[in-house]
């Protein structure tokens, strides 16, 4: 486990009424704690959850707590979040895993969450995320992250295979959300990548590039990385880190982006060295994007 003082974490993100076990002993401190500095009327008021509500979780061992009553109890207790968090013991509604926080893992996740998920929804209570895959040795991939995440197993997802989409649980997308992982309004903004994933830019790049932000071009011997983007301004600062974390990994991408149209640009690449690094050095979870690059180079 790497402490919160070096993993940052967004709060304001997750689901506010998100359901979140604690183990009992981590329950305990936190309540016991809190109730000495506060009031279950001034917890409930600084958390905005009803104060019936803060008394009856607060009072029932068993029962969960929204993320944002529990996030308010740790600053209360004085107790480190990440330590909090590291107790917990299952989150969800209906299907309820206990999350391991293998940063590696989750660093992988985000790469995809940032360049495949055809949906990234936040709502009150839960979180809607889609990714979508190219080909079973991706689909095999993604879910030996989710293992690693969440102990989860194919029951655990719904795959559509006809559309190349995987249905998540919420819960994993609390989790990503929680470690910086952007929705897709804030990646067409131009998403400020957390500061932690450049401890990890290889498991990062490998899922992002092999995304569907990532393309090839053969009728110009290329391949092109595309963005969206709602604020343009925000999407070049994007770039901008994009290519401090291959510089990470020795990847000299010095190309500039070019505009498609009012809200697309893209980064073509068609330097056989720097295609052989991305092929090599970096690589790829998708056998159709490993063959798409490999013929590039082979030209």
């Amino acid at each position: 486990m790497e402490d919160e003082g070096r993993v940052e974490l967004y709060c304001s993100k997750v689901p506010p009424l998100y359901p979140v076990r604690v183990s009992l002993e981590m329950r305990q401190e936190l309540i016991v704690r809190s109730l000495r500095v506060s009031s279950y009327t001034s917890i409930a008021k600084e958390s905005g959850i009803p104060v019936m509500k803060v008394i009856k979780v607060m009072s029932t061992p068993s029962a969960p707590m929204p993320f944002a009553l529990l996030v308010k109890l740790a600053e209360l207790a004085r107790i480190d979040l990440w330590e909090v968090l590291c107790s917990i013991e299952s989150i969800g509604f209906r299907r309820t895993l206990k999350p391991n926080f293998d940063l590696e893992a989750i660093a992988s996740l985000i790469g995809y969450s940032a360049s495949s998920s055809s949906k990234f929804k936040v709502r009150e209570r839960s979180v809607s995320l889609i990714l979508r895959y190219d080909d079973d040795y991706q689909l095999s991939h993604i879910m030996e992250l989710l293992r690693a995440v969440l102990n989860a197993n194919p029951g655990d997802v719904v795959v559509n295979r006809e559309e190349r989409k995987i249905y998540l649980l919420p819960g994993l997308g609390v989790l990503l959300l929680l470690l910086g992982a952007p929705t897709r309004r804030e990646f067409y903004d131009g998403w400020e990548v957390p500061g932690w994933l450049d401890r990890y830019p290889l498991e990062f790049l490998k899922a992002f590039q092999s995304g569907r932000l990532f393309r090839s071009v053969p009728s110009r011997g290329c391949a092109r990385f595309y963005f969206k983007a709602f604020n343009l301004e925000g999407m070049l600062r994007f770039v901008e880190r994009i290519r401090d974390l291959y510089a990470k990994l020795g990847v000299r991408l010095e190309e500039r982006p070019r505009l498609l149209s009012d809200r697309i640009i893209y980064l073509e690449i068609c330097r056989r060295a720097i295609l052989e690094a991305l092929l090599h050095s970096v690589g790829f979870t998708s056998l159709k994007k490993m063959r798409e690059i490999s013929l590039l180079v082979e030209r």
